[in-house]
C-alpha cells in the first residue's frame, strides 16, 4: 500500500508540474510571439524610418563638431563619478574608463549635451531637446516621444537606432553607447546586440526579428528601465 500510494503521488505531482512547464512555455511564446509583431509595426512604419534618417543625418553632421574642454571634463567627470561608480557597485570589477571615453567628434558632441548633464535616467529619457541648434537635437524633439512611450510602457531596457554602419545614433535613455559603434567600439559583442544587428544586416526579409540570448550588456549598469 505504501508502495503504491507513493508511485502515485510521484505520478501525480509529475503531471502537474508537466503541465506547469508546458503553460510557462506556451505563456513564453505568446510573449515572444507579441513582441516580435510590435516590433514589425514599429519599425515598418513611418515614424521609425523617418527618425532613423533623421538621427543618421544628424549624427553624420556632427563629424566635424567640436567641444569644449569644459564639455570634456564633464563627460570625464560622468564616467568617473556616475558610470563607473554603478558599474563596480553593480558588479565588483573596477572600470577601465579611458578605455571607453567617447572618441568620435559627433559621439563627444552627444554625450556632452545629452549624457553628461544627467545622472537620473527618468529625467535623461524626459530631456527632447538641449537646445544646440543641431540637426540631431531636431530629430530628438520630434521623434525622442515616441521611442519614449515604446521604452515606458513595455518596460524596455532601452530603444536604440543603428545606422548601416553600426553607429548608435539614437538611444532613449542617452547612456554611454550613445554615438558608439557596436561593431568597432568598446561594447562590440555585449549583450548579444551586435550579433542581433550583424543577423539583421544579413537579412533579406523586411520583417526579420532577431533574438539573442540575456547577456551583460555594461552600457545598460544602473538603468531604471526594466
Amino acid at each position: 500500500g505504501y508502495n503504491s500510494g507513493r508511485s502515485s503521488l510521484r505520478a501525480s505531482v509529475f503531471d502537474r508540474l508537466t503541465e506547469i512547464r508546458q503553460s510557462q512555455s506556451r505563456q513564453l511564446q505568446a510573449q515572444l510571439s507579441d513582441l516580435k509583431n510590435s516590433l514589425v509595426v514599429y519599425s515598418r512604419g513611418s515614424t521609425a524610418t523617418m527618425a532613423l534618417q533623421a538621427f543618421t543625418d544628424g549624427f553624420n553632421e556632427l563629424n566635424n563638431s567640436t567641444i569644449s574642454p569644459v564639455q570634456q571634463q564633464s563627460i570625464t567627470t560622468y564616467y568617473d563619478s556616475n558610470f563607473a561608480k554603478v558599474e563596480d557597485a553593480q558588479t565588483g570589477q573596477q572600470v577601465d574608463i579611458d578605455a571607453l571615453l567617447p572618441t568620435s567628434n559627433a559621439q563627444k558632441y552627444l554625450q556632452a549635451n545629452y549624457t553628461a548633464p544627467f545622472s537620473d535616467w527618468d529625467k535623461a529619457i524626459a530631456n527632447d531637446d538641449a537646445h544646440d541648434g543641431s540637426k540631431w537635437s531636431a530629430a530628438n524633439a520630434q521623434y525622442n516621444d515616441f521611442f519614449r512611450q515604446i521604452v515606458q510602457r513595455f518596460q524596455f531596457e532601452d530603444a536604440l537606432l543603428i545606422d548601416t554602419t553600426g553607429n548608435v545614433v539614437y538611444t532613449a535613455y542617452k547612456g554611454v553607447d550613445l554615438g558608439t559603434n557596436i561593431v568597432t567600439g568598446p561594447y562590440k559583442g555585449g549583450g548579444g546586440l551586435t550579433e542581433a544587428y550583424q543577423k539583421a544586416m544579413s537579412s533579406n526579409d523586411v520583417d526579420y526579428v532577431g533574438i539573442t540570448d540575456f547577456g551583460d550588456y555594461q552600457p545598460a549598469v544602473g538603468s531604471s528601465a526594466g
